[in-house]
């Protein structure tokens, strides 16, 4: 196949956004944003180990699976410029999709935390039990 980055980047973030509902589910949207805004580093992983496994099946392994795939990519942030921040900010709209007229403060919290970072910066830690 002779496609860019940008494209197979565009395919995935409509995909993502087509979803009758997001990746990270309305419903559990509070708890993440109260995860991420916790500042004790240890209780904020655990939180966020609590949260995943709390999502459902498919949810949780598409999620492992995309953030695994973003843990890679960071490692060659110095080449290709994305690095855990770039792709938290570029990601977390379309895998939560939020509403932003329902849930000022949850959001609120969570633009300016980039709720996906955590979760790529501490990927072995969170889904694959190591350090």
């Amino acid at each position: 196949l002779n496609v860019t980055v940008h494209t197979v980047t565009g395919a995935l973030k409509s995909f993502f956004t087509e979803l009758p509902d997001p990746l990270l589910p309305y419903n559990m949207q509070k708890s993440l944003a109260d995860a991420v805004g916790i500042t004790v580093e240890k209780e904020m992983l655990a939180s966020l180990q609590d949260f995943v496994k709390k999502l459902p099946l498919v949810n949780y392994e598409v999620f492992k699976f995309i953030i695994t795939h973003f843990y890679r990519v960071c490692q060659h942030s110095a080449t290709n410029k994305m690095s855990e921040e770039n792709l938290s900010i570029c990601f977390w709209p379309t895998l939560i999709k939020p509403n932003f007229s329902d849930n000022t403060t949850i959001m609120g919290k969570m633009v300016s935390r980039t709720p996906i970072r955590p979760f790529i910066i501490h990927c072995p830690r969170i889904f694959h039990g190591r350090d």
